[in-house]
Protein backbone atom coordinates (compact mmCIF):
# COMPACT_ATOMS: atom_id res chain seq x y z
CA UNK A 1 0.00 0.00 0.00
CA UNK A 2 2.57 2.57 0.47
CA UNK A 3 4.47 1.01 -2.43
CA UNK A 4 1.28 2.34 -4.29
CA UNK A 5 1.48 6.00 -2.12
CA UNK A 6 4.69 6.26 -3.67
CA UNK A 7 4.53 5.68 -7.02
CA UNK A 8 1.03 7.52 -7.13
CA UNK A 9 3.43 10.59 -5.47
CA UNK A 10 5.90 9.98 -7.71
CA UNK A 11 3.89 10.36 -11.33
CA UNK A 12 1.88 13.47 -9.84
CA UNK A 13 5.25 15.28 -8.97
CA UNK A 14 6.44 14.19 -12.71
CA UNK A 15 3.10 15.33 -14.42
CA UNK A 16 3.68 18.78 -12.07
CA UNK A 17 6.86 19.12 -13.15
CA UNK A 18 5.94 19.16 -16.93
CA UNK A 19 3.26 21.41 -16.55
CA UNK A 20 5.49 24.07 -14.96
CA UNK A 21 7.76 23.51 -17.89
CA UNK A 22 5.75 23.82 -20.33
CA UNK A 23 4.35 26.86 -18.72
CA UNK A 24 7.74 27.92 -18.40
CA UNK A 25 8.71 27.33 -21.71
CA UNK A 26 5.24 28.99 -23.30
CA UNK A 27 5.91 32.31 -21.07
CA UNK A 28 9.52 32.54 -22.41
CA UNK A 29 8.73 32.03 -26.40
CA UNK A 30 5.94 34.45 -25.90
CA UNK A 31 8.67 36.98 -24.39
CA UNK A 32 11.45 36.12 -27.17
CA UNK A 33 9.02 37.16 -29.52
CA UNK A 34 8.02 40.34 -28.29
CA UNK A 35 11.22 41.69 -27.12
CA UNK A 36 13.36 41.40 -30.53
CA UNK A 37 11.45 44.28 -31.83
CA UNK A 38 9.60 47.20 -29.50
CA UNK A 39 6.34 46.58 -31.42
CA UNK A 40 5.37 42.60 -31.15
CA UNK A 41 3.42 42.38 -34.30
CA UNK A 42 6.22 44.56 -36.47
CA UNK A 43 9.03 42.19 -34.66
CA UNK A 44 7.45 39.24 -36.36
CA UNK A 45 6.32 40.67 -39.78
CA UNK A 46 9.88 41.34 -39.63
CA UNK A 47 11.05 37.69 -39.12
CA UNK A 48 8.26 36.28 -41.08
CA UNK A 49 9.49 38.81 -44.40
CA UNK A 50 13.30 38.14 -44.13
CA UNK A 51 13.01 34.29 -46.51
CA UNK A 52 10.13 36.12 -48.63
CA UNK A 53 12.25 38.98 -49.57
CA UNK A 54 15.37 36.86 -50.37
CA UNK A 55 13.56 34.72 -52.39
CA UNK A 56 11.67 37.25 -54.33
CA UNK A 57 15.52 39.10 -54.96
CA UNK A 58 16.50 35.66 -56.27
CA UNK A 59 13.25 34.98 -58.46
CA UNK A 60 13.42 38.46 -60.17
CA UNK A 61 17.47 38.30 -60.66
CA UNK A 62 16.42 35.08 -62.74
CA UNK A 63 13.66 36.73 -64.28
CA UNK A 64 15.53 39.61 -65.85
CA UNK A 65 18.16 37.46 -66.68
CA UNK A 66 15.78 35.28 -68.86
CA UNK A 67 16.18 31.95 -67.02
CA UNK A 68 14.51 29.81 -64.88
CA UNK A 69 10.88 28.93 -66.10
CA UNK A 70 11.57 26.50 -68.33
CA UNK A 71 13.24 24.05 -65.75
CA UNK A 72 10.28 24.15 -63.68
CA UNK A 73 6.99 22.09 -64.86
CA UNK A 74 4.86 24.17 -62.43
CA UNK A 75 5.34 28.02 -60.95
CA UNK A 76 8.78 29.19 -60.15
CA UNK A 77 7.91 31.87 -57.70
CA UNK A 78 6.72 29.16 -55.51
CA UNK A 79 9.89 27.03 -56.34
CA UNK A 80 12.47 29.17 -55.43
CA UNK A 81 10.77 30.58 -52.30
CA UNK A 82 9.90 27.36 -50.67
CA UNK A 83 13.74 26.86 -51.27
CA UNK A 84 14.54 29.85 -49.16
CA UNK A 85 11.87 28.68 -46.27
CA UNK A 86 13.73 25.47 -45.92
CA UNK A 87 17.08 26.77 -46.09
CA UNK A 88 15.88 29.81 -43.54
CA UNK A 89 14.63 27.35 -41.37
CA UNK A 90 17.71 25.59 -40.83
CA UNK A 91 20.31 27.96 -40.59
CA UNK A 92 18.09 30.76 -38.51
CA UNK A 93 17.46 27.55 -35.96
CA UNK A 94 21.15 27.30 -35.81
CA UNK A 95 22.22 30.47 -35.19
CA UNK A 96 18.82 31.41 -32.42
CA UNK A 97 20.43 27.87 -30.64
CA UNK A 98 23.67 29.18 -30.81
CA UNK A 99 22.72 32.31 -29.22
CA UNK A 100 20.87 31.07 -26.40
CA UNK A 101 22.61 31.06 -23.79
CA UNK A 102 22.77 34.52 -22.28
CA UNK A 103 24.15 35.96 -19.29
CA UNK A 104 21.07 38.05 -18.06
CA UNK A 105 18.75 35.19 -18.69
CA UNK A 106 21.44 32.29 -16.99
CA UNK A 107 22.05 34.44 -13.62
CA UNK A 108 17.85 32.89 -12.89
CA UNK A 109 18.12 29.45 -11.32
CA UNK A 110 15.10 27.88 -12.95
CA UNK A 111 16.20 29.07 -16.48
CA UNK A 112 18.36 25.87 -17.12
CA UNK A 113 20.58 25.69 -20.37
CA UNK A 114 17.97 23.20 -21.76
CA UNK A 115 15.26 25.35 -21.20
CA UNK A 116 16.77 28.33 -23.24
CA UNK A 117 18.15 25.93 -25.92
CA UNK A 118 13.97 24.69 -25.94
CA UNK A 119 12.81 28.24 -26.42
CA UNK A 120 15.31 29.42 -29.14
CA UNK A 121 14.21 26.83 -30.92
CA UNK A 122 10.51 26.68 -30.53
CA UNK A 123 10.66 30.57 -31.71
CA UNK A 124 12.73 30.04 -34.65
CA UNK A 125 10.43 27.22 -36.06
CA UNK A 126 7.18 29.41 -35.41
CA UNK A 127 8.38 32.04 -37.18
CA UNK A 128 9.74 30.20 -39.99
CA UNK A 129 6.44 28.28 -40.26
CA UNK A 130 4.54 31.09 -39.80
CA UNK A 131 6.42 32.19 -43.31
CA UNK A 132 5.46 29.07 -44.53
CA UNK A 133 1.44 29.60 -44.39
CA UNK A 134 1.75 33.36 -44.93
CA UNK A 135 3.29 32.57 -48.22
CA UNK A 136 0.89 29.52 -49.30
CA UNK A 137 -2.00 32.01 -48.38
CA UNK A 138 -0.43 35.21 -49.92
CA UNK A 139 0.17 32.77 -53.18
CA UNK A 140 -3.22 31.44 -53.49
CA UNK A 141 -5.35 34.57 -52.88
CA UNK A 142 -3.06 37.08 -55.04
CA UNK A 143 -2.04 34.98 -57.69
CA UNK A 144 -4.80 31.77 -57.18
CA UNK A 145 -1.88 29.39 -57.22
CA UNK A 146 -1.53 26.43 -54.54
CA UNK A 147 2.05 24.39 -55.60
CA UNK A 148 1.39 21.83 -52.84
CA UNK A 149 0.74 18.40 -53.23
CA UNK A 150 1.75 16.58 -49.59
CA UNK A 151 1.33 19.49 -46.87
CA UNK A 152 1.80 16.53 -44.22
CA UNK A 153 5.26 15.46 -46.18
CA UNK A 154 6.40 18.92 -46.91
CA UNK A 155 6.19 19.64 -43.23
CA UNK A 156 7.95 16.63 -42.05
CA UNK A 157 10.68 18.14 -44.15
CA UNK A 158 10.56 21.37 -42.66
CA UNK A 159 10.78 18.98 -38.94
CA UNK A 160 13.97 17.36 -39.79
CA UNK A 161 15.22 21.08 -41.23
CA UNK A 162 14.71 22.27 -37.67
CA UNK A 163 15.98 18.99 -35.45
CA UNK A 164 19.13 19.59 -37.49
CA UNK A 165 19.29 23.09 -36.86
CA UNK A 166 19.01 22.95 -32.96
CA UNK A 167 21.15 19.65 -33.44
CA UNK A 168 24.02 21.91 -35.18
CA UNK A 169 23.17 24.74 -33.31
CA UNK A 170 23.78 23.16 -29.83
CA UNK A 171 27.34 21.83 -30.85
CA UNK A 172 28.32 25.40 -31.85
CA UNK A 173 26.81 26.48 -28.72
CA UNK A 174 29.41 24.98 -26.87
CA UNK A 175 32.23 25.47 -29.30
CA UNK A 176 31.38 29.28 -29.27
CA UNK A 177 31.09 29.17 -25.21
CA UNK A 178 34.25 27.37 -24.99
CA UNK A 179 36.72 28.10 -28.00
CA UNK A 180 37.83 31.42 -29.31
CA UNK A 181 37.29 30.20 -32.99
CA UNK A 182 33.76 28.91 -32.31
CA UNK A 183 32.22 31.93 -33.87
CA UNK A 184 34.40 31.78 -36.95
CA UNK A 185 33.50 28.12 -37.24
CA UNK A 186 29.43 28.77 -37.04
CA UNK A 187 30.16 31.58 -39.91
CA UNK A 188 31.63 29.28 -42.07
CA UNK A 189 28.53 26.76 -42.08
CA UNK A 190 26.41 28.99 -42.49
CA UNK A 191 27.95 30.33 -45.53
CA UNK A 192 28.92 26.78 -46.23
CA UNK A 193 25.00 25.80 -46.39
CA UNK A 194 24.29 28.67 -48.23
CA UNK A 195 26.34 28.10 -51.34
CA UNK A 196 26.08 23.97 -51.31
CA UNK A 197 22.18 23.58 -50.33
CA UNK A 198 20.90 23.53 -53.84
CA UNK A 199 18.12 26.41 -52.88
CA UNK A 200 19.71 28.01 -56.41
CA UNK A 201 19.39 24.89 -58.40
CA UNK A 202 16.77 22.05 -59.98
CA UNK A 203 18.77 19.15 -58.33
CA UNK A 204 17.94 17.07 -60.66
CA UNK A 205 19.35 19.71 -63.55
CA UNK A 206 22.81 19.64 -61.75
CA UNK A 207 25.93 17.83 -63.86
CA UNK A 208 27.18 14.74 -62.24
CA UNK A 209 30.55 16.05 -61.96
CA UNK A 210 29.27 19.14 -60.07
CA UNK A 211 26.72 17.08 -57.86
CA UNK A 212 29.28 15.39 -55.16
CA UNK A 213 29.77 19.09 -53.93
CA UNK A 214 26.58 19.23 -52.98
CA UNK A 215 25.49 15.79 -52.33
CA UNK A 216 26.89 15.20 -49.33
CA UNK A 217 25.10 18.03 -47.28
CA UNK A 218 21.93 17.05 -45.41
CA UNK A 219 20.06 20.29 -46.47
CA UNK A 220 20.38 19.53 -50.27
CA UNK A 221 18.73 16.65 -49.63
CA UNK A 222 16.33 18.08 -47.67
CA UNK A 223 15.26 20.84 -49.81
CA UNK A 224 15.15 18.65 -52.69
CA UNK A 225 12.66 16.08 -50.89
CA UNK A 226 10.30 19.61 -49.81
CA UNK A 227 10.32 20.49 -53.97
CA UNK A 228 9.17 17.08 -54.41
CA UNK A 229 6.23 17.13 -51.74
CA UNK A 230 5.07 20.57 -52.97
CA UNK A 231 4.94 20.38 -56.70
CA UNK A 232 3.12 17.69 -58.41
CA UNK A 233 5.58 17.77 -61.49
CA UNK A 234 8.73 17.19 -59.87
CA UNK A 235 10.32 13.83 -58.78
CA UNK A 236 13.53 14.16 -56.63
CA UNK A 237 15.15 11.35 -58.49
CA UNK A 238 19.02 12.39 -56.82
CA UNK A 239 18.51 12.73 -53.10
CA UNK A 240 16.60 10.70 -50.22
CA UNK A 241 15.06 11.44 -46.80
CA UNK A 242 17.10 8.58 -45.30
CA UNK A 243 20.53 9.90 -45.53
CA UNK A 244 19.69 13.76 -43.67
CA UNK A 245 17.65 11.78 -41.15
CA UNK A 246 20.48 9.99 -40.60
CA UNK A 247 23.30 12.17 -40.05
CA UNK A 248 20.76 15.13 -37.93
CA UNK A 249 19.89 12.04 -35.47
CA UNK A 250 23.58 11.60 -35.51
CA UNK A 251 24.72 15.13 -34.91
CA UNK A 252 21.44 15.26 -32.15
CA UNK A 253 22.84 12.23 -30.18
CA UNK A 254 26.42 14.08 -29.84
CA UNK A 255 24.27 17.55 -29.30
CA UNK A 256 22.56 15.96 -25.92
CA UNK A 257 25.71 15.02 -24.58
CA UNK A 258 27.21 18.34 -25.11
CA UNK A 259 23.73 19.88 -23.65
CA UNK A 260 24.58 17.65 -20.26
CA UNK A 261 28.30 18.96 -20.33
CA UNK A 262 27.50 22.32 -20.58
CA UNK A 263 24.88 22.12 -17.93
CA UNK A 264 26.34 20.40 -15.55
CA UNK A 265 29.55 22.15 -15.79
CA UNK A 266 28.13 25.97 -15.76
CA UNK A 267 30.17 28.28 -14.02
CA UNK A 268 30.06 32.16 -14.09
CA UNK A 269 33.75 32.24 -15.32
CA UNK A 270 32.66 30.67 -18.72
CA UNK A 271 29.90 33.36 -19.69
CA UNK A 272 28.85 33.68 -23.75
CA UNK A 273 31.24 36.17 -25.59
CA UNK A 274 33.15 35.86 -22.37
Amino acid sequence: MFGDQSEGGVKQGFWTALVAFLTLTYSLVVRDLRTEHKNASLGILISVAQPLMAGLIFYFFIMMIGGGMAKVRGDYMTFVLIGFVIFFMHVRTVGQVTNALREDMLNHQRLSPFLLVSVKAISSGYKIVLALLILIAMNYLLRDVYEMQDLLLFMSVMFWCWVGGVAVGIVFLAAVRYFTWGTILQAAYIRLMFFTSGKFFVANMIPGNIRPLMDWNPLYHLLDQGRDAAFVNYTARTTSMEYPIGIFLAVLVVAMMIEHFVRTNYSQSHMPGG
